[in-house]
């Protein structure tokens, strides 16, 4: 009587190597929900930043994925990230350093923009009073801290130093 064959075997034909759809997104500047299909589990991150790159034009050094809200290393293979069964898994973007989405044709993707070495809308007294700089500053030290009470400790020092300087 033959061995009955393992889920993992017959996942997939011989010769044919199993894929799952890779997809992106971010809330934050510039928003993104990106797609890849059929990635091989052997891609690596590196790849899949590649891959949303070429999609977005932003700088594969400028993007850092999250898997379950935690940072994922560049040389982590998907595999290593999905179950036996998954057939499809989700990251987080984060686009670090202000980079900003670019078109394919290398054009910047708002209509209008200037070149990056030139500030863009509001700067100065404007942007820090604004309640949008104080949460992507809260976002930027538990990002780095990665300790809630830590950041909140920060997070009021550099509040309440401001608060006193205005």
């Amino acid at each position: 009587m033959p061995k009955p064959m393992s889920k993992r075997a017959r996942a997939s034909a011989p010769g044919q190597e199993r894929s799952v759809t890779v997809t992106l997104r971010s809330l934050r500047n510039p928003p993104l929900d990106v797609k890849l299909p059929a990635q091989p589990l052997t891609a690596s991150l590196l790849d899949v930043k590649a891959a949303l790159a070429a999609h977005t034009g932003l700088a594969p050094d400028k993007l850092r994925l999250l898997h379950g809200k935690k940072p994922v290393a560049d040389s982590k293979v998907l595999k290593d990230l999905v179950g036996d069964n998954d057939t499809a898994i989700e990251f987080s973007v984060m686009v670090m350093g202000g980079a900003g989405a670019m078109a394919k044709t290398g054009q910047p993707a708002a209509a209008g923009a200037a070149d990056s070495s030139t500030a863009q809308g509001p700067s100065g007294r404007e942007v820090v009073e604004s309640e949008a700089f104080w949460n992507d500053l809260r976002g930027f030290l538990l990002q780095r801290v990665r300790d809630e009470k830590q950041v909140d400790e920060l997070f009021s020092t550099f509040l309440r130093a401001w608060e006193e300087n205005a």
